[in-house]
């Protein structure tokens, strides 16, 4: 989807949910606000996800959409087997390994067996703050 888009030479638009900072209902007033104009995509995730909040956005998403959705993991527990796709992020900015590899081996056998699509991300935090 994203590939053949660029292979194209055309733009794409990814919306990024937080499920511990959007309902049901900011989700259903943002789905209204876009109308026929759907982003390309949409991720869903976000550093700490407390609550359930995760599979409940991402079925809400499927339910009302036929936009793919991405999962956006802080860590190897933000999974949610009804999402499209995983963005497997590598930082390669940070000091801790634990997010350039460690989470990767600990996810690596759940997500074998996963219907994900595995899309390896690398990603840099720049001047993130004190």
């Amino acid at each position: 989807m994203l590939l053949a888009k660029r292979a194209r030479g055309e733009k794409a638009l990814a919306v990024l949910l937080d499920p511990d900072k959007t309902d049901e209902g900011q989700c259903l007033r943002l789905l209204a606000t876009c109308g026929p104009q759907l982003p390309t995509c949409f991720l869903v995730g976000g550093s700490l996800i407390t609550g359930q909040g995760l599979t409940r956005l991402v079925s809400l998403l499927k339910a009302q959409t036929n936009v793919p959705v991405i999962l956006f993991p802080g860590n190897y527990l933000h999974l949610s087997m009804e999402a499209d796709a995983l963005l497997f992020l590598s930082l390669i900015s940070g000091r801790n390994p634990e997010f350039l590899i460690g989470q990767h081996v600990v996810a690596a056998p759940l997500l074998k067996s996963s219907p994900l699509e595995i899309i390896p991300t690398a990603y840099m935090l720049v001047n993130c703050g004190p």
